[in-house]
């Protein structure tokens, strides 16, 4: 199948990344961009030239089939995978809209278009495990075993906890004690 100007230039870029990125870099950028073409291709063959693009159909088709795309597995990527394909080809389209001789709109891909990354979040104790541990702290002495209770009853970050100062704790009377 020839190549259409859009592809050219869009390898273009990518070729001159490559002079200056590590080449796993460079091959995620490729990588993007030939997934991007191909989408093109499949939904919308009459594009051919940077300046055809518009962000609806084209670009908001394209994050749609990113989301609906899946792996091997069946699964969805993963929300970094999608951030990371979609701000590389945010990257190629304005190098293109800065130097193609025909360049595609402005503001094709937008920041609001990056997915937010998913963090997963701590598993909460189940109800048994959260007993045992109450049975052990009722038992514990040391300064370690009361930093781990101080930490599991306010929630305190690890970091927090190991930036008080050993005499900094006093006893309020809240009914706290072990």
């Amino acid at each position: 199948m020839k190549s259409t100007a859009l592809e050219r230039a869009l390898h273009a870029q990518v070729r001159l990344l490559e002079t200056t990125l590590s080449p796993a870099t460079a091959i995620g950028y490729r990588n993007v961009a030939v997934g991007f073409v191909n989408y093109l291709r499949r939904r919308f063959p009459e594009v051919t030239r940077p300046c055809q693009l518009l962000r609806d159909p084209h670009l908001l088709g394209w994050l749609e089939d990113l989301w609906s795309h899946r792996t091997r597995l069946g699964l969805p990527l993963k929300s970094g995978t999608r951030s990371e394909r979609v701000i590389k080809l945010r990257v190629l389209l304005e190098m293109l809209w800065e130097d193609a001789a025909d360049p595609p709109p402005a503001g094709l891909l937008r920041r609001s278009d990056v997915p937010r990354r998913e963090y997963p979040l701590p598993r909460p104790l189940n109800a048994e495990d959260g007993a045992r541990l109450r049975q052990y702290w009722d038992s514990a002495t040391g300064m370690l075993d009361s930093a781990l209770y101080l930490m599991r009853l306010t929630g305190m970050r690890i970091g927090e906890c190991a930036d008080l100062e050993p005499d900094c704790l006093r006893h309020l009377g809240l009914g706290l004690e072990k």
